[in-house]
């Protein structure tokens, strides 16, 4: 018997979760990209890039400083500013396992994972 809809999206995020922060970022990005959901894409943390050209007051408008360490590798734009994260898991990082395994499951897109390639092959065996 094949898995359904949401027992592939379980297998799917048991797998993710196993995945390192940099490849899930990659993976997240290209659902933002292919999905049109630019508001989560995760840039670099290249501030004097992200912010060239702003003036002073513009800066301050654009970073979330509760939220935002110019220390930390990554940073997504917000509504409400600039905000960082080192991890894929951290607190400020837009990364939803869930949101991502649905991605992998309607697009069946393996990542280059074998581990993900495999759940799709034992499901295609299966019915």
């Amino acid at each position: 018997m094949s898995m359904n809809i949401k027992e592939m999206k379980d297998a799917v995020i048991k797998v993710l979760e196993t995945v390192r922060s940099v490849k899930l970022i990659e993976m997240w990005n290209e659902r933002c990209e292919n999905w049109k959901y630019m508001e989560d894409y995760i840039d670099h943390n290249d501030i004097d890039e992200l912010l060239y050209g702003c003036s002073p007051s513009e800066v301050l408008n654009r970073i979330d400083t509760e939220n935002y360490n110019m220390n930390d590798d990554y940073v997504v734009d917000t509504q409400y500013g600039y905000r960082s994260f080192d991890f894929a898991d951290d607190d400020n990082s837009p990364i939803e396992l869930s949101d991502l395994a649905e991605y992998i499951v309607m697009e069946e897109e393996y990542f280059g994972i074998d581990e993900l390639a495999e759940l799709f092959e034992d499901d295609e065996e299966e019915e």
